[in-house]
């Protein structure tokens, strides 16, 4: 039987948490676990990437949880370079055996024998073949269509660019330039054959989040994370173990020169290295005068909460230098990102810094001086913490503007005094308003003041090149006496309580682990539930009561949006995927009155049929007009199976809605429901797709010549 790994010791953690951080880590829990069994309920052969470290050890907790009192549905897979330490691979093997996990081990053997190491062919070329062409092979290999992750959009500035959804070619590649959008939760998992999906429930995750939560749920990691003494040899600058398979090869070829060898155990762990969470070196750490490791780990729960923001205006107008320059200036960027920005900024026109570089994280972007994609950072301060999304002008990339809006609670709309006020900047604000956004930082009231009725309009003139007013007050404008931006971002209050509205539950999975237990996994979206609650379960419009609340960490009494949990009823009932359990009166009907924002070069056709993704629920719908690209249009939408909604304005959640293309798999529009649509008699005499398929069939004359009617009707609704 394989020996009980043990949580490492308190004395090695974060001091224990207390609210509102531990709050904000079952934020992300819930959030990670709606992904996980998205996953799950759309994809044929999920699997997740095992790389032995503290993320994936993250990841395997949030699947426990996830798929309670259930086994993991879907099998670990590990790229085995042979350049893991001893104990990765002994904890690998007996951790995945613990949990119950099957365990895929996969290595380039070919790339092995003909002697693949970093100092013979370089470590690009290395890592390709012993990592990129593995895992893509194994994928191949398995038919696997989507992949777990643990990359998190902290890491570095491409990460920054990546969808919750990444969408993978043919070729195993991830085009940037060509993201689909990602509103809401709505995660759009259609591929076509070869095509498939890297999924990162820890986007949103922090470097202090993962080891807090690590810390709270006493997770196993690998004891090599707070190091251990081994003998080495020196490279260069490296250090390289003498335990690992190809030093012995290394060693024979260059005959011990030039690779010195260290006599005895070297032990590099410094003096203090069980504060785990300090920075291992200076260019690890933000520049001086700002904590890191544990004083951040304990600053983290004394915070007012998570403020998520977007950037919106015209290109050129400073979105992206705004950002770097608030990062910069409340010294939440390294010391070694500073240095490459210093030195890529030389030949630019932006001064000695280019703010911009922080953010514009992809080579297209730095090569145009423009943003194409949204791009998410993350910072803190000692009064709250903040998801910052740094979205683009260009009118092309409106779409990637709008994925950004849709999570946000305020909006910093940036206007250049020698332009002024420009359609795009128009265009960004009332997509921003019609997403829900109540407040606004902005350079210009007067304009503003039509696009944004009923919003709450703070104005503050910034200078992101000069950073006037955007971490202190500006002497240059003595005449402004209001906040400077990061203390108004650190005060605003935003209103995105939905524990007190009524009890929401799409039912994402039915979980059935044995035949005695029948429980309904999902998201509260919104409201409170508790066992003996007499819910209905939508569409059926059947009652009944709540019998169990259960959880990978016990039954509850209570929970709460946002909480992800599984439902048990008192009574038998016909429920699926989609289905809605709730507390209260909800919409049900097949035609919706919407705002839709159209993101597909290809316009939006009335006479095609597209794909509706609403909640956990996927059908068919037909529009009644058309709209071009970065259109807002009113429109009213007709679905082949009945919709159980909300309006928006009183519900994101159930009110809002993608349409995506059933040819492309793009997700072309978004839409926000202001109320059901009436019928009416052009609407009713209108035959559906469906309809007008039945009739060619019927005045066929033979079978032959109806299967060709029905072939071609259905290349002209797709195509």
């Amino acid at each position: 039987m394989a020996a009980t790994i043990k949580p490492f010791p308190d004395y090695r953690t974060v001091p224990a948490p207390q609210a509102p951080g531990y709050d904000h880590l079952r934020a992300l829990e819930a959030e990670s676990i709606h992904i996980m069994r998205e996953v799950v309920a759309e994809f044929e052969r999920p699997v997740m990437l095992y790389s032995i470290g503290k993320d994936s050890s993250v990841l395997l907790r949030l699947a426990q949880k996830a798929f309670h009192p259930g086994p993991i549905p879907f099998p670990l897979l590990h790229i085995d370079t042979t350049y893991k330490f001893r104990e990765m691979i002994e904890f690998r093997d007996r951790y995945a055996a613990e949990i119950g996990a099957r365990l895929i081990v996969h290595t380039n053997e070919e790339a092995i024998a003909d002697g693949t190491q970093p100092f013979l062919v370089g470590t690009k070329a290395c890592c390709g073949a012993l990592k990129t062409k593995s895992l893509l092979d194994a994928l191949t290999a398995g038919g696997f269509d989507a992949a777990f992750g643990g990359a998190r959009r902290d890491e570095e500035r491409s990460r920054a660019k990546e969808r919750i959804f990444s969408l993978r070619d043919g070729n195993g590649q991830w085009d940037p330039k060509n993201q689909r959008p990602e509103l809401w939760q709505l995660l759009n998992s259609k591929i076509r054959p070869g095509e498939s999906i890297r999924v990162f429930p820890l986007s949103n995750w922090t470097e202090i989040d993962v080891w807090s939560y690590i810390h709270v749920e006493k997770i196993p990691v690998v004891p090599l994370y707070f190091a251990k003494e081994r003998e080495v040899i020196v490279r260069g600058n490296s250090l390289i173990a003498l335990e690992q398979s190809f030093v012995a090869r290394l060693l024979s070829m260059h005959r011990g020169d030039p690779v010195e060898r260290r006599h005895g155990a070297e032990d590099h762990r410094g003096a203090h290295r069980h504060q785990t969470l300090r920075a291992a070196a200076a260019h690890h750490r933000s520049r001086s005068g700002w904590i890191d490791g544990a004083e951040e780990a304990r600053r983290l729960f004394l915070m007012s909460g998570l403020l998520r923001i977007c950037t919106a205006g015209s290109v050129d107008d400073g979105k992206s230098t705004l950002i770097g320059r608030l990062l910069y200036d409340s010294r939440s960027v390294y010391e070694d990102q500073v240095h490459s920005v210093e030195k890529a900024s030389r030949n630019r026109t932006a001064g000695p810094i280019d703010f911009s570089l922080f953010t514009d994280g992809l080579r297209a972007e730095r090569e145009q001086g423009i943003t194409i994609d949204v791009a998410y950072r993350y910072f803190a301060t000692a009064r709250r913490k903040f998801i910052l999304a740094d979205t683009p002008g260009h009118e092309q990339y409106t779409r990637n503007m709008a994925t950004g809006a849709s999570t946000a609670d305020v909006a910093i709309l940036l206007v250049d005094a020698t332009h002024g006020v420009r359609a795009q900047s128009r265009r960004h604000a009332q997509i921003a308003r019609l997403l829900g956004i109540q407040d606004y930082v902005i350079a210009v009231t007067e304009e503003f003041d039509k696009i944004l009725p009923g919003a709450h309009l703070h104005p503050i003139p910034l200078s992101a090149l000069h950073g006037d007013n955007v971490i202190t007050k500006s002497d240059r404008t003595p005449w402004f006496d209001g906040k400077a931006l990061l203390d108004y971002l650190e005060s605003v209050d935003v209103d995105r309580s939905v524990t007190g509205k009524p009890f929401r539950f799409p039912v994402q999975l039915v979980l059935r682990p044995t035949h005695d237990f029948r429980g309904y996994a999902g998201q509260i979206v919104s409201g409170t539930v508790r066992p003996g609650d007499v819910v209905t379960v939508w569409p059926a419009g059947r009652s009944t009561r709540v019998k169990r609340i259960v959880t990978w960490d016990g039954d509850l009494e209570v929970a709460q949006s946002p909480m992800s949990v599984t439902l048990t009823l008192e009574d038998e009932i016909d429920i699926s995927r989609g289905d809605l359990i709730s507390i209260g009166d909800t919409q049900v009907g097949h035609r919706v009155r919407a705002d839709v924002v159209w993101m597909d070069e290809r316009p939006l056709d009335p006479a095609r049929v597209y794909l509706l993704k609403h909640t956990t629920r996927m059908v068919t719908a037909e529009v009644d007009h058309g709209l071009l690209l970065n259109q807002i249009g009113s429109l009213t939408v007709r679905t082949a199976r009945p919709l159980i909604f909300d309006r928006y304005t009183e519900n994101r959640g159930t009110g809002s809605f993608i349409l995506i293309d059933p040819s492309t798999h793009f997700t072309a529009g978004a839409g926000m429901i202001a109320d059901a649509a009436r019928e009416n008699t052009s609407a009713l005499h209108r035959p559906s797709a469906a309809e007008k398929i039945a009739r060619l069939a019927r005045g066929a004359a033979s079978e032959a010549e109806a299967i060709e009617a029905i072939r071609r009707a259905l290349e002209d609704l797709l195509t």
